[in-house]
């Protein structure tokens, strides 16, 4: 059976509305076994349906155990290559459509992992690594960005950093987030880092909703 959910009545002019479930034993998600599921959200007014928005959903947890990367308590080994979004005869206006079939090449030289060099990726290529299996590193818009600890340059580097994680955080083939490309280490991605880290904690996302 399908497991149903609801938030009960919503106030005009509510902005997010949260509520939990649990799903009990899910099969999990990995680059060898890409479980997913199908969430469908609908808004009704009465018995009017409003709105219809559906997404696929994996369960995974990531995590590191001393100098060793797991993905849901195994050790994963990653054997990858970077990915531009760019097509020689269309530039970056048209790479979308290069999404799945990208992927199935890199799948196809034995490769379980894809860097997005150097900014964040297309939503169609993260929605074809959830479905086809393939671990991805996210990585920011920055590039070879000296030791700036300019404060005033702060806003401009969190921004983009908290967009990134805030539109790809669901996806569950992102296991790693990368703050830069070939760039020093300074203040300002030591913040990002550690904004990142709060973003993908479930207890800072609900003060920070709030």
């Amino acid at each position: 059976p399908v497991p149903r959910f609801g938030t009960g009545p919503i106030s005009p002019g509510e902005n997010t509305v949260r509520f939990t479930s649990s799903v009990p034993r899910p099969a999990q998600w990995s680059a060898e076994k890409p479980n997913l599921y199908r969430l469908r959200l609908k808004l009704r007014q009465g018995d009017r349906l409003l709105e219809t928005i559906e997404r696929t959903i994996g369960f995974r947890r990531v995590s590191v155990r001393g100098s060793q990367l797991c993905v849901n308590g195994r050790r994963a080994k990653l054997a990858g290559a970077c990915r531009h979004e760019l097509d020689p005869l269309t530039g970056r206006a048209d790479t979308a459509r290069h999404a799945e079939g990208d992927v199935k090449l890199l799948k196809a030289a034995n490769l379980n992992y894809i860097r997005t060099a150097h900014y964040p990726p297309t939503r169609e290529l993260l929605d074809a690594a959830d479905r086809l299996g393939m671990y991805v590193e996210v990585e920011a818009p920055f590039c070879w960005v000296g030791n700036d600890a300019n404060p005033e340059h702060l806003r401009a580097v969190l921004t983009p950093t908290s967009a990134m994680v805030d539109y790809h955080h669901s996806h569950p083939s992102v296991i790693l987030w990368s703050l830069a490309n070939e760039s020093q280490f300074n203040p300002l991605f030591e913040a990002s880092a550690q904004l990142a880290r709060d973003l993908e904690d479930p207890e800072y996302r609900k003060r920070f909703e709030a």
